[in-house]
């Protein structure tokens, strides 16, 4: 193997030589490169009697993966008159000379793998670490992405985009369930709904070029495609035995199209792979995966799903923490209404609208009547109660599309977009008669854009104008700008 005849002993590697070794460093892409190989080279080493510590940094390098075990294994350690150094697999060896040792690995290891491997396993290992780059510089891309915006919505989008994304781990479907009570419900899914579409989508990225930054600038279309509507349409049961399995493992687990489960209404034909988002121990979703159009999913996916998970799922749930409490920042605790703070940023947005587009707006306000009163005589709980009572009028008495808001103390604001003078005199009427026959005294007064004033912004002057028109006049009424309406019955 070497100049001189080597013992033929093996020997204890030397702890200087080991610790020499390890302290190595090493390109994590060599490492990468190695551990891809089909089988671990072999490592013998001669070391130089009376100088063993004393290795030049190629020597170093690759005993310190053979130490590792990074697509290396050492064989023998030996002592001779001078340094020897063997790879071999198989029937195939390279020997390595000491000028080649004195040089970093990078620059040996492409003559080194062309020796003792044929150009198709090459290329092979080659075609995997291009992958892997191109996969792991997406997934990066995408967390940026996804720590870059406060809409968890969106990064649950991001988040499927680099499942299913080419240049990322490139699934060919992936859907998102995230935990609802005791069930997980479909929230979104990125991919065809058939061959037909998905042919289309394959033809149009190639034509297109498209980049991996247009793929993700596609992330922010909330407009779901025919698999998203159909996995917002599915639950899946937290007491299912096939749920409790993948819940319990320690990462994504491959499963065959005939175990599919509780995704059987996705027309699962090809193994599919499943992976828990958990938060502080505890899994709070689920992401499915599979390749509906192709072939079997490699380990080295897998590995990459595993750590880019683990990632998302920690940005989703800060978001989700961060959404909780932006909303309670802008909710009423008490009446579960919007608070001041967020009525006045959405009368901007709507008052901004209507002058735009001179659309009508609508405004109007409710004032418990002797709410002090029954403060003092039948004490908090009661007011309280109150309030909540009046709450739950306001909901039951407006649109859907409608913002209502405590807006403080016993005042209650709703704006009504697209509502106009004869509309919101039916509401108001409608709010007083429910009022009177539910035991409750409001005042009310309301105003419309553009049939009260030129500007929206004066809506609130004017209904709080109308409101106390209805205050002066006795209380438990209603009045529209100039118009005192008549309760009906």
């Amino acid at each position: 193997m070497a100049k001189g005849r080597a013992e033929e002993t093996s020997v204890a590697l030397p702890v200087e030589v080991e610790r020499a070794a390890r302290l190595a460093a090493v390109p994590p892409h060599l490492s990468a490169t190695l551990r891809r190989l089909q089988r671990p080279l072999a490592l013998s080493l001669v070391l130089p009697e009376g100088s063993a510590h004393e290795l030049p940094v190629g020597a170093r390098q690759l005993l310190k993966l053979a130490l590792r075990g990074d697509g290396l294994s050492l064989q023998s350690v030996a002592t001779g008159p001078m340094l020897a150094l063997e790879l071999a697999i198989a029937d195939k060896k390279r020997r390595l000379a000491v000028d080649e040792l004195s040089v970093e690995l990078r620059a040996i290891l492409p003559r080194i793998l062309l020796d003792l491997f044929g150009p198709s396993d090459v290329a092979r290992v080659l075609d995997q670490l291009s992958f892997s780059s191109s996969s792991l510089a997406t997934l990066r891309k995408v967390t940026s992405r996804m720590l870059a915006t406060s809409d968890q919505a969106l990064a649950q989008r991001l988040l499927l985009r680099g499942l299913t994304a080419g240049f990322g781990l490139g699934f060919h479907r992936a859907a998102l369930f995230l935990r609802a009570s005791d069930r997980l419900v479909g929230a979104w899914a990125e991919g065809p709904a058939d061959e037909a579409e998905a042919h289309r989508v394959w033809e149009s990225l190639e034509l297109e070029d498209v980049d991996v930054e247009r793929t993700l600038d596609g992330a922010s279309d909330p407009t779901p495609g025919p698999l998203a509507r159909t996995v917002q349409r599915m639950e899946l049961r937290e007491d299912d035995p096939w749920l409790a399995r993948a819940f319990s493992a320690a990462g994504a687990l491959l499963f065959e199209p005939s175990d599919r489960g509780p995704f059987d209404q996705l027309d699962v034909r090809t193994p599919f792979v499943v992976a828990a988002l958990r938060a502080r121990g505890a899994p709070f979703g689920l992401v499915f995966a599979d390749d509906r159009y192709g072939g079997p999913i490699a380990e080295e996916r897998l590995q990459h799903l595993d750590v880019f998970i683990d990632q998302a799922a920690l940005v989703i749930d800060n978001l989700r923490l961060f959404e909780r409490a932006l909303g309670l920042s802008r909710t009423d605790a008490l009446t579960g209404l919007a608070n001041r703070r967020e009525l006045d940023e959405r009368f901007a947005l709507l008052a901004d609208r209507a002058r735009r587009s001179v659309s009508p707006l609508s405004l109007l306000i409710a004032d418990v009547d002797h709410f002090k009163v029954e403060n003092d005589t039948r004490g908090h709980e009661a007011g309280d109660d109150l309030l909540k009572r009046v709450a739950r009028l306001l909901e039951r008495t407006t649109r859907a599309g409608d913002s209502l808001a405590r807006y403080g103390g016993d005042e209650f604001v709703v704006l009504l977009p697209d509502l106009d003078r004869q509309g919101l005199a039916a509401v108001l009427s409608r709010i007083d008669r429910e009022a009177r026959a539910g035991g409750i005294s409001v005042s009310l007064g309301g105003a419309t854009f553009p049939a009260h004033c030129d500007d929206p912004k004066g809506l609130f002057a004017v209904a709080d104008a109308a409101l106390y028109r209805s205050k002066q006049a006795g209380r438990s009424c209603a009045h529209l700008a100039e118009e005192r309406l008549v309760p009906a019955g």
